[in-house]
């Protein structure tokens, strides 16, 4: 695995162990990160991922994880680099994440969610009074919705979410937990 090797020489550059990490964020568009690393062993026995998936250097076991939703990945990744104070990031990519995930945070269904930080929390920690649109208020049996875009409004360390627009989600064959949906192409081989 490249991110392997990416991992080892760039610590090796600085002088710094795997021991020294202290902190990991991280983030995948296709499923929950926390999750699927505590599940690891059981997915590397069943053959549906690679051996090196539970390699330290994959895991840093050492470290404190956070794990953010996709789009507020990208868009926190711009504010604390942005060389202005107050701003306006849009994230476009259509590939966010799943509307049930965050749901399923919020009301505990995931046993291992650790800290995950997504916008259904920013939205509680407002009260539920900011400006929200594409909330889905209806979710079909068996379907679920996905970030499309989202526009944050920002003011230095403040990001908060002014839109919202959530499109259905379409299950990828190549997630690792998609016999969960009903919308399995069981045509992919």
């Amino acid at each position: 695995m490249i991110f392997l090797i990416i991992v080892k020489y760039g610590l090796d550059y600085i002088g710094a162990s795997l021991h020294q990490v202290k902190h990991v964020v991280h983030n995948n568009h296709h499923h929950r990160v926390n999750p699927f690393e505590r599940r690891i062993q059981l997915n590397k026995s069943l053959k549906y991922i690679p051996n090196d998936y539970d390699d330290p250097y994959n895991l840093f076991p050492s470290a404190t994880h956070y794990e953010l939703s996709h789009h507020l990945a990208h868009a926190w990744s711009v504010i604390s680099t942005a060389p202005f104070k107050r701003g306006l990031v849009v994230v476009m990519d259509g590939m966010g994440e799943t509307y049930k995930a965050m749901i399923e945070d919020m009301v505990g269904i995931e046993s291992f969610s650790g800290d995950y930080m997504h916008d259904l929390k920013i939205l509680k920690s407002l009260g539920g009074r900011a400006p929200f649109v594409g909330q889905p208020m209806a979710l079909s049996p068996g379907s679920t919705y996905r970030e499309a875009e989202t526009a944050y409004v920002f003011d230095a360390d403040k990001g908060m979410l002014r839109y919202h627009r959530y499109r259905h989600h379409q299950n990828d064959y190549n997630n690792y937990n998609n016999y969960n949906n009903n919308d399995i192409n069981y045509n992919n081989t």
